[in-house]
């Protein structure tokens, strides 16, 4: 195979993936699921991509010494980092949409419900044993609770 034929078949492959995550979840769930990847990685990486940005300005000054303009310095420094940021974006929201599971909402127990329909607040009961703070999240992300809905 030649790369552009591997490049090809991957990029069908990934297409082909997506296509049936799409046709399982439904168009409705998976724009859903697209929002939760998306809007977190995209804060994430951005707010690091800030701090970058300020510590090299910071440090752009020491450039002068080496008979180079700061500026210039500054400005092809941060448009690599921007491509950067932009190639991060994608890496990580590919990742994780191929990923990502939802969970289905768990029916609630029969005496939350009578309170609920009673108009009262009313007391949850206890069903189950109590979820530890290292085992696996209940809603099916791999995750510990305490990193997941533990928080």
């Amino acid at each position: 195979m030649t790369p552009a034929e591997l490049m090809e078949f991957l990029k069908s492959y990934c297409e082909d993936a997506f296509d049936e995550k799409e046709r399982d979840l439904g168009p409705e769930l998976m724009r859903m699921a697209e929002r939760q990847v998306v809007i977190p990685v995209i804060d994430s990486l951005w707010v690091r991509h800030l701090t970058a940005l300020d510590d090299l300005r910071q440090g752009i000054g020491l450039r002068a010494y080496g008979q180079r303009d700061p500026l210039v310095e500054y400005k092809v420094e941060a448009a690599t980092m921007f491509d950067e940021l932009l190639r991060a974006i994608q890496h990580d929201v590919a990742h994780l949409i191929y990923r990502v599971r939802l969970a289905q909402e768990r029916p609630r127990p029969r005496a939350q419900q009578m309170a609920t329909n009673r108009g009262g607040s009313g007391q949850p009961a206890k069903v189950g044993r109590k979820i530890g703070r290292n085992d696996p999240c209940f809603c099916g992300s791999g995750k510990k609770y305490k990193l997941c809905h533990g928080r």
